[in-house]
């Protein structure tokens, strides 16, 4: 093979993975393959091809550069649920949506406001200042950040997450779920409405409808339900939410362990498990978590 056509066709190997090489540590790789590739040129056009490679190469913008130097190799999802926090904050200061969305196809998604930091880090003040030094819209900005994330995220367990995209939303994407003709989104809808604490949006919510057992639940998941609706409803108004008393010391402890199930969805912590009675949000909101398990209500069979 002549040596132009044999170089040529080295470059289109590597042009993808030669960035990636050098971002996680791994030089003698890329070297060893500038090596094949440009063995047989005269050392100035060695260097020249090189630095073609390199510019043209998928290298990562400064701002998936802090998240790669400051979250590692693999991303712990938690860890960058707080990233995705850090750029809200940065954006803050510009009129635009109000929380982002990273959605995965195996796992619920992170929902993040878009609102000032309580309390500033160095990893806000890194992401302000990546922003500040390559300005971008916001679109490109979470899709640099899905790329430089995407084949590197993992759940608490380590097992890898397939995420889709990043995107960035406006309360009238939620106002629109609560009116949606399929129950399930309805109820998707009030938990961004609490999670976000959506003031404008808490009207509509406590209207929200909420489907009786027919479509395929029980008395209890109802109940969860309703619940879920009256608190998310009083965190977006910015009330305190009554608690319902009961006389009998083993209903009010398990009323309570329900509520707090319901708090932890709303603050983003975690999603019910099987032993919940509250286990019908996972239902709704991570079905493929569910499907399949032995312990599915036959009830849930209708939806799920």
């Amino acid at each position: 093979m002549p040596r132009d056509e044999w170089v040529a066709c080295v470059e289109r190997v590597i042009r993808d993975p030669l960035a990636d090489w050098l971002r996680h540590g791994q030089g003698i790789d890329a070297a060893a393959w500038l090596k094949v590739a440009l063995a047989d040129s005269p050392p100035a056009e060695a260097l020249r091809r090189a630095r073609e490679l390199l510019e043209r190469g998928d290298c990562p913008n400064a701002l998936a550069g802090v998240l790669l130097e400051s979250l590692g190799d693999p991303i712990d999802v938690d860890l960058f649920a707080g990233f995705l926090a850090a750029v809200g904050a940065a954006v803050s200061d510009d009129a635009g949506p109000s929380f982002l969305v990273a959605s995965f196809e195996d796992r619920f998604p992170l929902v993040v406001p878009i609102a000032p930091a309580d309390v500033t880090s160095g990893l806000d003040d890194a992401v302000r200042a990546a922003i500040e030094a390559e300005p971008a819209p916001l679109p490109e900005l979470l899709d640099a950040i899905a790329a430089a994330a995407r084949g590197r995220i993992v759940n608490t367990a380590g097992e890898p997450l397939l995420l889709r995209d990043i995107t960035a939303h406006d309360p009238e994407d939620v106002g629109g779920d609560l009116a949606e003709d399929d129950w399930r989104d309805r109820i998707a809808g009030l938990v961004m409405v609490g999670r976000l604490r959506l003031a404008e949006l808490a009207p509509l919510a406590l209207e929200v409808e909420i489907p009786p057992c027919s479509v395929g639940l029980r008395e209890d998941d109802r109940r969860v339900l309703l619940a879920l609706r009256e608190m998310a409803a009083a965190r977006a108004a910015g009330r305190p939410f009554e608690r319902p008393v009961h006389p009998d010391p083993a209903l009010a402890a398990a009323r309570a362990a329900v509520l707090q199930d319901l708090e932890a969805v709303l603050d983003d912590a975690g999603l019910p498990g099987p032993d919940s009675p509250a286990y019908v949000l996972r239902a709704i909101m991570d079905p493929d978590a569910v499907r399949g398990c032995a312990r599915v209500p036959p009830e849930w069979r209708r939806w799920l």
